[in-house]
């Protein structure tokens, strides 16, 4: 058993650390023009954007605490026109209580109409609860 612990701790480590395949290209990327809002940050809750002219990815902002950003966890195409995207709740110790935009960009999956509108649907699992908002991608 004490042979098997080790192992059991690297192989633990290396699913922990590991999202699956084409789910977050990159964490705090700038937030695109069309998502900003001249007002109160996060007024206009949480969106998406193209980024690029060419629609090969997409920015997705959620508004809360800048210690405690949610995590991806998934993306999936539910039809030409409709993507899903799921965050799970950064169970961090201590979360600052300031309201910071947490931007995320992901490639853009096989089988999403990159020429017409599409719809996202981000849901975020909290302890509290499920909150799930359908939003256009703008461009």
């Amino acid at each position: 058993m004490t042979r098997l612990l080790p192992a059991l701790v690297v192989v633990g480590l290396l699913a922990a650390c590991t999202a699956p395949r084409s789910i977050t290209v990159e964490w705090g990327v700038d937030l695109p023009a069309s998502l900003q809002s001249d007002g109160v940050i996060g007024e206009s809750g949480p969106g998406a954007a193209w980024k690029g002219e060419d629609r090969q990815s997409l920015v997705v902002v959620l508004y809360g605490s800048s210690s405690c950003a949610p995590t991806p966890v998934d993306l999936t195409v539910d039809g030409p026109g409709l993507l899903a995207v799921e965050f799970a709740q950064n169970l961090a110790d201590a979360c600052t209580s300031d309201l910071a935009a947490n931007t995320y960009r992901f490639e853009t999956p096989e089988g999403v109409d990159t020429d017409g509108d599409v719809d996202l649907e981000i849901t975020v699992r909290e302890i509290e609860g499920t909150s799930t908002v359908r939003v256009r991608v703008l461009d």
